[in-house]
This record gives C-alpha cells, sequence and structure tokens, in this order.
C-alpha cells in the first residue's frame, strides 16, 4: 500500500513540475496592449520588429534613434510608410 502511495505521490509531482515549465514555452516574449495612433516621425525611427504571432494583436515595436519604443498597429495607414522608409536605409 506504501509503494502505491509513493509511485501516486511522484506521479502528481510530475506532472505539477511538467505543467510548470511548460507554462512559459508558450508565452511571447513581447506583447503590445497600447498603441500610438499618431503617426511618428519616420526620420527618427531607428528599426522595428514584429510582435510574436502568438501575441493576441498583431503589432510592431518601433525603436527611435533616442532608444524609447513605441506599439504601433500592423494596418495603421502610417505605419507601412515608415517600415518602408526604414527597410530602404537597411
Amino acid at each position: 500500500m506504501a509503494k502505491v502511495i509513493i509511485i501516486a505521490l511522484g506521479v502528481v509531482a510530475l506532472c505539477c513540475l511538467t505543467v510548470y515549465a511548460s507554462q512559459g514555452a508558450f508565452t511571447p516574449d513581447e506583447c503590445c496592449f497600447h498603441f500610438i495612433e499618431d503617426p511618428l516621425p519616420k526620420k527618427r525611427v531607428a528599426d522595428y520588429r514584429s510582435t510574436s504571432s502568438h501575441c493576441a494583436k498583431s503589432a510592431f515595436i518601433l525603436k527611435m534613434k533616442n532608444g524609447k519604443e513605441f506599439c504601433v498597429r500592423h494596418d495603421a495607414d502610417w505605419v507601412a510608410n515608415v517600415t518602408k522608409f526604414v527597410d530602404e536605409r537597411r
């Protein structure tokens, strides 16, 4: 009887560790929840990157020359002009 209890506790502990370890595996590093709506000056944008496809909202993170970062919506009209401008400078 004692062996069964020990084995059952071991299985429960293993399941808990598996669930705990897997939680970090599927969470994206950066997601945006607040967005800049007004156009930013494209000459001040140093770089940009997309957020993870696992994020609830699709966005770009614009990195400015002064180091600040802003979240902007992928589908905003002005954002396409900014990303194209940055791509041409690369």
